[in-house]
């Protein structure tokens, strides 16, 4: 519509004031423990504003602002054992080999020992995990219509 041939305009203008967010992790007790946090905040200014008759008919401001935040920690513990061993349990005796070279005697004296043994790993994780949230907005402004 030309406003110059008919007096009529009207607009909606929206600019961002202020837009930023983070998300930062925290590690504690060497990774048992982290801690992360997130969240944003944005507020932004809608003007809007109508001529009609080479008039002002309506002129409005409004700031609008919201937000998010939220955190969440996470526990981790970890724990592996392992461990071995033996025991010689029983030993049976084969009785004594008694073998003459020249003058001189050897004696051997065989046996079988039995052993018995065990082996074990043990591994594990406990993970437990906790967060909250929470998000809200807000918005004012004024409208001027001259009657």
């Amino acid at each position: 519509t030309d406003f110059a041939a008919t007096g009529e305009a009207s607009g909606t203008d929206t600019v961002t004031l202020f837009d930023t967010s983070f998300d930062q992790s925290e590690d504690f007790e060497d990774g048992m423990l982290t801690i992360k946090g997130t969240g944003s905040v944005d507020v932004s200014l809608e003007i809007d504003l109508e001529i009609s008759d080479y008039s002002l008919s309506s002129f409005s401001v409004t700031v609008t602002g919201s937000f998010s935040a939220g955190v969440t920690a996470t526990f981790t513990y970890e724990y592996a054992k392992s461990d071995s061993g033996d025991k010689t349990i029983y030993t049976v005796d084969l009785g004594t080999i008694d073998i003459q070279i020249g003058p001189f005697p050897l004696v051997v004296t065989p046996s079988i020992p039995i052993d018995a043994g065990y082996s074990y790993d043990i591994e594990g994780t406990l993970t437990a995990t906790a967060s909250a949230t929470a998000d809200g907005s807000a918005s004012f402004g004024f409208t001027y219509s001259p009657s």
